[in-house]
């Protein structure tokens, strides 16, 4: 895929976390720090009711601590 393929098939930023999303975890986010599945989402994050904190879905990735959108 280059790059001009996924601005096409991932057009916005929001799109780039919903497909990590679905395949990081399917249809049930768990806490990378405690690995509990009892979250919500919160706009582009989500929040655990365990551990009391809030994770990205790049929390643990390769993708951690960038500043580049995800399309790039």
């Amino acid at each position: 895929m280059n790059i001009v393929e996924i601005f096409e098939t991932f057009p916005t930023q929001a799109d780039c976390i919903r497909h990590l999303e679905k395949a990081r975890w399917g249809d049930t986010a768990t806490c990378p720090y405690c690995t509990s599945t009892r979250t919500i989402p919160n706009a582009d994050r989500h929040y655990c009711y365990e551990c009391k904190t809030s994770f990205s879905v790049t929390v643990g990735t390769i993708f951690h601590h960038t500043h580049l959108p995800l399309q790039k």
